[in-house]
């Protein structure tokens, strides 16, 4: 199984004391076994992923009213849960952001990108390039926030991160997700979009 495409744990640990200055690069799973990496020193999180930024935690109190009802605030018993938020730079079509609880997903790449299969440019059109792939992975986890970067006006541009803004400098903004784009301008001056 390859190392990329995924979020991974590593338990630095389990390294302490290897030099890996004169290692063959590694890519997959076996390279680290061969090259006597305890088994647990790498743990997958997430896959499906293309090119991901740092994840980004928020904490959720949730209180259960005693008829297994959960609700923001309240009374009754206390459950802490956390969502995870991934910027994901897409490939030919789409950049997108992913909010999840669990670890264990599978996002879907390469046969997907956000809630469309794959595709690639040849001339003026498009071709699905993974078609049999996707229709095999159809229980993947969907992405919360998608959006092309194919706008002319815009392209190209990639999801370069996001995170959820705790401060109090911008109002209105705390507690919202918010994201960056590096976007390329032919025009002259360049000029930036939020």
């Amino acid at each position: 199984e390859q190392l990329s495409g995924k979020l991974l744990k590593i338990d630095l640990n389990e390294l302490v004391g290897r030099d890996f200055t004169t290692s063959a690069p590694v890519a997959t799973f076996t390279d680290l076994r061969d090259q006597q990496v305890p088994i647990g020193a790498f743990t997958v999180l997430v896959k499906g992923l293309r090119n991901p930024s740092k994840v980004h935690h928020e904490q959720i109190d949730v209180a259960d009213d005693g008829k297994g009802e959960q609700h923001g605030q309240g009374g009754g018993r206390r459950e802490v849960r956390w969502i995870k938020y991934l910027a994901n730079t897409g490939q030919d079509t789409i950049e997108f952001i992913h909010g999840f609880e669990e670890y264990g997903v599978n996002f879907g790449f390469r046969p997907w990108e956000g809630i469309f299969p794959t595709s690639f440019e040849t001339g003026d059109s498009r071709v699905i390039a993974y078609g049999l792939e996707a229709s095999r992975l159809p229980n993947f986890y969907r992405p919360l926030v998608e959006y092309t970067h194919l706008d002319p006006g815009t392209a190209p541009n990639a999801n370069t991160g996001s995170a959820l803004y705790r401060g109090e400098s911008i109002r209105g903004l705390k507690g919202h997700l918010v994201f960056t784009d590096w976007i390329s301008f032919a025009t002259t001056p360049p000029h930036g979009l939020l």
